[in-house]
This record gives structure tokens, sequence and C-alpha cells, in this order.
């Protein structure tokens, strides 16, 4: 027999996913993956990008799968896995969970112990089975095979600053990058845009430069919009060039946020294409 729940139960639930929950990070590949971790309880949110579909204007629809480490309770029942089915809109973050399933068990044993079909719609892509750090992903793969535009604004979770320290090897691939190209034409990307942020660029000698007080958009959610970073060269191999980068914040606070390294690389590779391109100079009157 299908258990529907009440209002009261899918409160409950929602309390009980939502509470204390601190980001795990990102998988890759087929699956949009994050892990959260609520004290003992670690769970897993799931969206198959091949299963991501058009709904309408800016609006996507997708089966998204919570898994559980342990099993939690709802009255007479218990659960580890939830299915729910999601609408999102990847232009404001509107949208809704129109139904959802509980399993007892994971993966392929699974068995149906619960469902709801209520309808429970959210804004600004804030939900406790989605969030924007989910929301923001999806919304890009479904952007990648054309089924939306670019997600907006709205749905872009801020860059976080400090928090707990990641371990001394997830720092180094955190920051580490290595690019086919050479120290010079590195150290000329890096001041391009450090300067055009209005940043400060100082040449430290070894392979080390440094970019102060940069207002460059990339940290507008830093104190007064203002970031710096340190960037180290080895050239070791004479075929590529091993880069890493740390950023802070006005306030000399590290981040460890996974997105804001990948926009900083992703901003040298382009200011590296953009400089060689040779451009028209008008005659100085």
């Amino acid at each position: 027999m299908v258990f529907i729940l009440t209002s009261i139960h899918m409160k409950r639930l929602l309390t009980l996913v939502v509470a204390g929950l601190t980001l795990g990070g990102l998988a890759h590949a087929a699956n949009i993956s994050m892990k959260k971790k609520d004290g003992s309880l670690e769970f897993t949110f799931t969206v198959a990008s091949e299963q991501i579909e058009k709904a309408g204007q800016d609006t996507i629809r997708f089966p998204l799968t919570l898994e559980m480490s342990e099993p939690l309770q709802a009255k007479d029942i218990s659960y580890q896995t939830i299915l729910a089915q999601v609408r999102l809109n990847c232009k404001d973050g509107a949208g809704e969970v129109t139904s959802f399933e509980l399993f007892k068990g994971l993966g392929s044993g699974r068995s149906l112990v619960g469902r709801s079909t209520a309808a429970q719609k959210f804004v600004n892509a804030q939900h406790a089975y989605l969030g924007k750090e989910m929301a923001f992903p999806i919304c890009q793969q479904a952007a990648l095979t054309d089924l939306v535009a670019p997600p907006g604004a709205a749905l872009r979770a801020p860059i976080v600053v400090g928090g707990p320290q990641p371990s001394t090897l997830e720092l180094r691939v955190l920051q580490s990058r290595l690019y086919e190209t050479n120290a010079k034409n590195l150290v000329k990307a890096i001041k391009e845009l450090c300067e055009n942020g209005a940043g400060n660029f100082i040449p430290m000698g070894g392979n080390k430069v440094n970019c102060i007080g940069s207002k460059s958009p990339l940290f507008a959610d830093f104190v007064q919009g203002v970031g710096s970073f340190t960037v180290d060269m080895d050239n070791d191999d004479p075929k590529s060039l091993g880069v890493r980068i740390r950023i802070t914040d006005g306030l000399s606070r590290p981040t460890y946020d996974p997105r804001i390294y990948s926009a900083l690389y992703k901003e040298i590779s382009e200011t590296m294409g953009i400089l060689d391109i040779p451009i028209q100079r008008a005659k100085a009157e």
C-alpha cells in the first residue's frame, strides 16, 4: 500500500533534509552530483544529465535522486532514498517539486514506501531537494545542450569566503592547473587581467607574481568587491607550465570555493587568447 504524505510529514521531511547542511563537492561526467552533511548523516543529490528535458521558456524538468547514508523515519515508514520530480526556470530560479517518492534502501534494491503528489513551489532555486549549488550546474548543463539560455544571476550562489580549510592535497588539486604555454605569456595575461580590474600587479621574482586589490567582477561577492591572488609557476617541464593560484578577499581571508578558481583560470586562458589577436591601433592625435 502506498503511503501518501500529509503536509505535516512533508514539512518534517524538509526540515530533516535542510537542517545544518554544508557543501560537500561536485562530481563530473554524466551525473551532476553533490554531497552534503548533517552531523553523522551524509546526503547525496544526483541528477543524470541525459534526463534533463525542456519544459518551456527557460524552464527544464528532471528527476532528482536524494540518497542518505542512514535511513530516516517519517511516522510509520522508514526511507533512505527520495526520487523527486522537479521543474526549474533557469532564468529566475522559480520552480516546483511536482511530486516525490520515498524508498526503503538504496540503488536497484530499493522499494517504494511512500509518495506525495502535492506540488511544492519555490523561488530563487531554494528548496531542500535542490538549492543554488545544484540548480546552477544543472542549468549550465541544460544550456550546453541548447535546452535553455545560460543560467541567470538568481541561481548563482555567492562565492564562499573562509570556512574549513581543505587538506593539503585537496588544496593542491583545487588551486593547480597545467598550461601548454610559457611563463612569459602567462605573466603577460595575468598582468593584463589584474590591471584591467584596477589591481596592483607585482612581480615577486622566482616565477611568482601577485595581483593585489583587483575589482574584477570575479570578486563581486568579496568585501567591497575586492580580491587578490598569488600565482606560482613551475616550468620544470619544457612542454608545459604548472600553475598554482591562491585567492584571498579584501580582508586577506582565503577562499576555498572551487567556482572562483575555475572562473579565474578561465579568465586567464581567455586573456591569453585575446592578447594573441592583433589589433589595428588608431593614430594618436
